[in-house]
């Protein structure tokens, strides 16, 4: 007896049955899953974001170690500014020391006679106002002038017999080679007995300078 062909459904295409195998099915899976890990991560391979992931990380740490010295550092700081409070000194001129330790004379005076200007801007008092002014004018002499009086000062401590001043004149070098030269001369004056002498300071201008005035 022959048996009965299985109807087509509807719409099928030629040689299409109802129970059509999907082969190819599970790598279609697989291709759209490393598509959409591959979207996730900006299309980034997984070991070149690991990389910058962990050296990230180091550095991190050593910022967060960095910043807990600092904190400690600053700590230690803070107390030195403390214990100088203590002591009668204040806070601000500390800073302020530490801050100007290397300017020059003559930078510090032309600050101080901005701050004169601002002072009279201000309408301040003229006893405040004249205090700037005496500071204003005090650095602006002429430099043989002031190699000479450093000289000058050194050389009649070096003949009191004092220790020299290693911090007479913390911010000009020149000025403080000047002072030591001078405390040398007076010193070795004082060994000799030679009384009175008085040296200059070598180079000619102090004594012009010292005529001057």
């Amino acid at each position: 007896m022959a048996t009965k062909k299985q109807p087509k459904r509807a719409g099928a295409k030629k040689g299409e049955t109802t129970r059509k195998k999907r082969v190819g099915a599970p790598a279609k899976a697989k291709g759209a899953e490393a598509v959409q890990s591959a979207a996730a991560s900006g299309g980034v391979p997984d070991e070149l974001f690991r990389m910058h992931a962990n050296k990230a990380l180091r550095e991190k740490n050593d910022l967060d170690e960095a910043t807990k010295k600092r904190s400690a550092q600053n700590g230690r700081y803070r107390a030195a500014l403390k214990a100088a409070e203590k002591d009668g000194i204040s806070a601000d001129d500390i800073i302020w020391f530490i801050n100007n330790r290397a300017r020059t004379p003559e930078d510090m005076a032309a600050e101080a006679r901005r701050q004169a200007r601002v002072a009279r801007i201000m309408s301040m008092d003229v006893g405040y106002q004249m205090s700037f002014s005496d500071v204003e004018t005090e650095p602006t002499e002429d430099r043989g002038v002031m190699q000479h009086k450093a000289h000058q000062a050194g050389y009649t401590d070096g003949k009191a017999g004092q220790a020299a001043d290693e911090d007479r004149y913390p911010n000009d070098p020149d000025l403080q080679g000047r002072y030591n030269d001078g405390h040398a001369d007076g010193k070795a004056d004082l060994t000799a007995g030679l009384g009175g002498k008085n040296r200059t300071n070598g180079n000619g201008a102090a004594e012009a300078g010292a005529q001057a005035h």
